[in-house]
């Protein structure tokens, strides 16, 4: 009976937050990340702040080449994505039936479907292998497994693994970027940067019809 009234209690909790206050916090979240695409290069001067408002895999990898100090780098790395990642988890414990309308118009519900089946069939562990918001919004909106603790601390693993290794992709990156090999590739590029940029953006169109077809069209 003890087991019941505690499951029951976990079920029912009481949100923290409205529907409405969780909506404008991953908005608010969207716009700074999408600021912080926008002025990269910019932001690129200033690291720590560029990892305070969106801490992505290219932004740590920027970071890490921009010589941010390891205890600064690994503290707010891991701090931004768990915080990022907590809003998303209590949104989809909390709001889950109401609130994945929203997500679904700014992610996809095909993407959100995945997720959610991912996490059906391989649990709380996804966590550690693809962080990021749908997978913390579906384990939130679990029925089975969605404990706080599991969560934070899976969550938090997760993102210290991906922040070491992207902690080491910024420092080899920068290793063969001073290459004079690396040095003339660069300026080679730069000088015809616009038939560099219209190669790269056609194979980047068929890779993506590629991915596309193969993993949503099949679905």
């Amino acid at each position: 009976m003890v087991v019941t009234t505690r499951s029951r209690a976990r079920r029912t909790e009481a949100p923290l937050l409205t529907l409405s206050q969780c909506v404008f916090l991953i908005s608010v979240v969207n716009v700074v990340g999408k600021l912080a695409d926008i002025f990269i290069v910019a932001l690129g001067q200033m690291p720590t702040l560029l990892l305070l408002m969106n801490a992505n895999d290219v932004n740590l990898t920027l970071a890490a080449a921009a010589n941010v100090s390891l205890l600064r780098f690994i503290l707010i790395g891991i701090a931004r994505r768990v915080m990022e990642d907590c809003l998303y988890f209590f949104s989809g414990r909390w709001h889950g039936k109401d609130i994945v309308n929203y997500v679904q118009q700014k992610k996809g519900s095909i993407a959100v479907e995945r997720s959610e089946r991912l996490m059906r069939r391989y649990g709380a562990c996804i966590l550690l292998v693809l962080p990021g918001a749908l997978t913390c919004f579906a384990y939130g909106m679990a029925k089975r497994g969605s404990r706080r603790r599991t969560f934070l601390f899976l969550d938090a693993l997760g993102a210290a693994l991906r922040v070491i290794v992207f902690r080491g992709a910024g420092k080899g990156a920068k290793r063969v970027l001073r290459t004079s090999l690396a040095q003339t590739v660069v300026r080679t590029i730069l000088k015809y940067k616009e038939i560099a940029l219209t190669i790269g953006g056609t194979l980047a169109a068929i890779g993506g019809g590629g991915v596309y077809y193969y993993f949503y069209s099949r679905a």
